[in-house]
């Protein structure tokens, strides 16, 4: 029902209307209409309330392996056993991905203007992004970036002769 009236409100506003390009696993390309609304209303509130929760790495890896899963779903290898291991690590990332997206809809458009959660990790007691943080020292940020530097720093000199 969710979906349905999602859709409906969706269309109202002439949303989720594009035009997909793809290639089939026999290489032949095709171009497909569709409208999917809801999908995109729903994916794209939902992955806000994934970037308050989970931490930059589970959302890199969902990124990497939701692409990798979609590719083999498209060319026919459902049965594909690492498609059942990408669905565990999937599920599992989700258990603490709970709360409320609001949506701001237009003609045409959309924006996500506020999420909230239980399990947030954003924490303004200990620090404000890009601001200040209540965690370390200015001293203890100068030396963990000098720290973090090094491989970068080995790679230079390496590639330049300099050793």
């Amino acid at each position: 029902e969710l979906v349905r009236q999602l859709g409906e409100l969706a269309e109202s506003y002439g949303l989720g209307r594009n035009i997909h390009v793809g290639e089939t696993a026999l290489g032949i390309k095709g171009r497909i209409g569709f409208e999917a609304g809801a999908a995109l209303l729903l994916i794209t509130a939902h992955r806000e309330l994934e970037k308050l929760v989970l931490t930059k790495w589970q959302v890199f890896w969902k990124d990497q392996l939701g692409r990798f899963y979609g590719d083999r779903l498209h060319e026919g290898q459902y049965f594909d056993p690492a498609l059942r291991d990408i669905e565990a690590l999937m599920a599992s990332s989700q258990a603490r991905v709970t709360g409320d997206t609001r949506v701001r809809l237009g003609p045409g458009r959309f924006q996500v203007v506020g999420t909230r959660s239980p399990h947030s990790m954003m924490d303004t007691s200990v620090a404000t992004y890009g601001e200040e943080n209540r965690l370390w020292t200015g001293d203890e940020a100068r030396a963990f970036a000098r720290i973090a530097a090094v491989p970068s720093l080995l790679a230079a000199r390496a590639a330049n002769g300099d050793r």
